[in-house]
């Protein structure tokens, strides 16, 4: 049985009456929720609809909800607007998640914000101004940032672009000898010049070019990544 969620106008996805338990009794559903399941007629609240399946249903181990585990993330997060799929990477920055956007039906990468970077402090405007400043960087071999989400409740997380792909470090390994010829590297390099020309252009800089901030979608094309922790050229002419 999958029991449809909607929460106002956002629909939040359809869950198994067992996932569903778990989620209200972390308190990332509501039972002032809207659910509806295949066999009702209409829309009722979650928990009323819950409570009527536990009328009807023998409790089980399975169905039981289980307390959350501790340290664990909430499935659905973003005050209801984004569901959490799995882990893509673990960096000194944080964790990047696959998840889906369930306002606007795609996936997308969030970046949970480490600890150091909570709200009021320091390192947190500093990363909400470097964002603000990415979000204007509209090119093809860039990574796209779509927003800085810092609700109550929860930790800060950058909301981008999800790239099916590898990064260049790990084609690399996989090529003869650990190395690209220069025809196979050759459109690569274009692109990332043709990505940090605009970059420049537009006053950034990105400060941590590496071989795995480099995405190689599997389409064949780069896209640079991290421009999160890009920063504003320094001015020479005016410091000399």
């Amino acid at each position: 049985m999958q029991i449809h969620i909607q929460r106002g106008d956002q629909n939040l996805g359809a869950f198994s009456l067992e996932e569903t338990s778990q989620y209200l009794t972390a308190g990332n559903l509501l039972e002032t929720d809207l659910a509806w399941h295949e066999g009702i007629n209409d829309w009722a609240p979650l928990g009323e609809l819950i409570r009527q399946l536990g009328e009807t249903q023998p409790a089980t181990e399975s169905t039981k909800p289980g307390p959350k585990a501790e340290g664990e993330e909430p499935a659905i997060f973003g005050q209801g607007r984004y569901r959490r799929e799995k882990v893509l990477g673990k960096g000194g920055q944080g964790e990047v998640w696959l998840a889906h956007d369930l306002q606007l039906e795609r996936q997308v990468a969030i970046k949970q914000v480490s600890a150091q970077c909570a709200p009021g402090t320091m390192a947190y405007q500093s990363l909400k101004d470097e964002v603000q400043k990415s979000l204007e960087l509209t090119h093809p071999n860039i990574t796209r940032i779509y927003d800085l989400v810092d609700v109550p409740g929860e930790s800060p997380f950058i909301s981008m672009e999800y790239l099916e792909g590898e990064d260049l470090s790990v084609k690399m390994k996989a090529e003869e000898g650990g190395h690209f010829s220069w025809d196979e590297i050759e459109p690569y390099i274009l692109s990332l010049c043709d990505a940090l020309e605009y970059a420049h252009g537009q006053g950034m800089v990105h400060r941590d070019l590496k071989p795995a901030n480099l995405i190689i979608t599997d389409s064949g094309e780069l896209k640079l990544t991290d421009m999160g922790i890009a920063e504003p050229a320094k001015d020479t002419d005016a410091s000399s």
